[in-house]
């Protein structure tokens, strides 16, 4: 991906599209934006592969829009994020495939792990620490966001879209574990 972003770069600098002083920032924002594109696209994969895509794009969408404000675990290297991420996709697609409660149990159990995750929130990492206004704006997105998947997770149960209310439940609970994870240090 190095190769590719360096091309990249090196014809936006010719065409003067961005300048060369600027050349560190923008290399750093391909990189990310190819790892991101790789990331999703094996993961949307691992979900087709699983017969469950439509699972996955719940499980990504309430595990990563929570996840940028709540904060979590973050592995040391980029392949170990890789694994487990992958790793975590595959585990939760597992669940999903064989968890058999009923709704109210799930709607019990989303309920309780929103609450847990609002009063948990943010969990900081120690290469990004967070000032107090960071703290108060974070916690409020979190807020709205569990809010959203709590309502959402209420649809389901109605419509009886079993399958979208234990993703969402699942999602839950990887968060907490991984916002557990960070306390801890693992």
């Amino acid at each position: 991906m190095t190769n590719i972003s360096e091309r990249l770069l090196g014809g936006m600098i010719k065409e003067g599209i961005i300048s060369a002083e600027d050349r560190e920032i923008y290399l750093f924002g391909i990189k990310e934006l190819f790892s991101q594109i790789f990331t999703y696209s094996i993961m949307l994969g691992i979900g087709a592969a699983f017969g469950m895509l439509m699972e996955t794009i719940v499980f990504l969408v309430v595990y990563m829009s929570l996840r940028v404000y709540a904060g979590g675990y973050h592995a040391s290297t980029q392949l170990r994020c890789y694994i487990l991420s992958f790793g975590m996709v595959i585990a939760a697609l597992m669940l999903i495939r064989i968890t058999n409660v009923s709704e109210t149990i799930a709607l019990i159990g989303i309920i309780l792990m929103g609450i847990s995750i609002y009063f948990m929130a943010p969990s900081e990492h120690k290469n990004k620490p967070l000032s107090e206004n960071e703290k108060k704006v974070y916690k409020r997105k979190v807020g709205k966001r569990v809010i959203v998947f709590i309502m959402l997770s209420f649809v389901a149960a109605i419509t009886s879209m079993g399958e979208i209310l234990i993703t969402i439940g699942i999602a839950l609970m990887f968060l907490i574990v991984m916002m557990i994870c960070n306390r801890q240090k693992v």
